[in-house]
């Protein structure tokens, strides 16, 4: 959603009030350290609120991808680019 991501999540935190924000890239269908999604990162690191990221093994029907869910690279070059 590019810039509209990044508006919303700074309207969720500031509005509304979220302490942090939920991903599932198997759901999603995207790699967390796609540099597309860094304008975001860096928008979530600047309000100091935490990510919570599904990794891993995936349990539920359908057609989901375990690519997404790999920690390494993905979710581990995110946390070392953006390590607040």
């Amino acid at each position: 959603m590019g810039k509209q991501a990044i508006f919303e999540a700074e309207r969720a935190v500031k509005e509304l009030g979220l302490k942090g924000l939920k991903f599932e890239p198997y759901r999603q269908e995207f790699f967390l350290n796609d540099e597309r999604f860094y304008p975001l990162w860096a928008k979530i690191q600047e309000l100091g609120v935490p990510i919570m990221v599904h990794t891993g093994t995936i349990q539920g029907q359908g057609r989901q991808h375990l690519k997404y869910n790999r920690p390494i690279p993905h979710l581990d070059d995110v946390a070392a680019d953006f390590p607040s």
